[in-house]
């Protein structure tokens, strides 16, 4: 059994910078991975959060010296999901990086719920086929600050309006500092194409 990650320190302020590679080296040390982390499945559902977050875990790859494996779970809910997997495929063959990609075959009319604890069921049975340390997941601010709405209109005490962990066992979320549109506008200004 592999020995759990150590607890999150109090992650320092982001450097002041435009340079969104150097901010995401800063983001991924504040998670104080140990150093046994060493191979991290890298979910990457087709759209530009998730393409960003494989781009930038590519560009930094010297850094923080991970192999990575892409993972994309196809839910089968949405008539084009078939054109998304090969999005993911072809992202993942442009950077020599091996892809997994799971049918789920969950159909039209699936909850939300019920798609994102098959996804997680998945990317665990993945992870772990692939002796991988980590899944990293393309959380970012924005959903950061809808999930506490959420708990705050559903009632939620003090303790559930923590928002999304950075660290949650195995799955790490090295986005949650960035907004959406700074993810967007990076993969624009780095001309990169594809995503829906």
């Amino acid at each position: 059994m592999p020995a759990p990650l150590p607890p999150l320190g109090a992650i320092a302020p982001a450097p002041p910078t435009d340079d969104l590679p150097a901010r995401f080296l800063h983001a991924w040390e504040a998670l104080c991975c140990p150093p046994t982390c060493r191979r991290v499945l890298v979910a990457v559902s087709g759209g530009p959060d998730s393409l960003a977050l494989l781009h930038l875990m590519h560009a930094t790859r010297q850094h923080h010296g991970l192999d990575l494996v892409v993972a994309h779970a196809d839910h089968g809910i949405h008539p084009d999901s078939r054109a998304v997997a090969d999005i993911v495929v072809a992202a993942a063959s442009e950077l020599a990086l091996p892809v997994a990609v799971g049918r789920l075959n969950l159909g039209g009319g699936t909850s939300e719920t019920r798609a994102r604890a098959a996804r997680h069921a998945w990317l665990e049975q993945v992870r772990r086929q692939e002796a991988a340390d980590a899944v990293v997941l393309a959380h970012h601010q924005d959903d950061q600050l809808e999930t506490i709405l959420l708990r705050v209109l559903a009632g939620s005490g003090p303790a559930g309006l923590a928002g999304i962990s950075p660290r949650q066992g195995k799955r790490l979320r090295p986005l949650l500092g960035f907004r959406k549109q700074e993810l967007v506008a990076w993969l624009e200004g780095k001309g990169i194409a594809g995503w829906n």
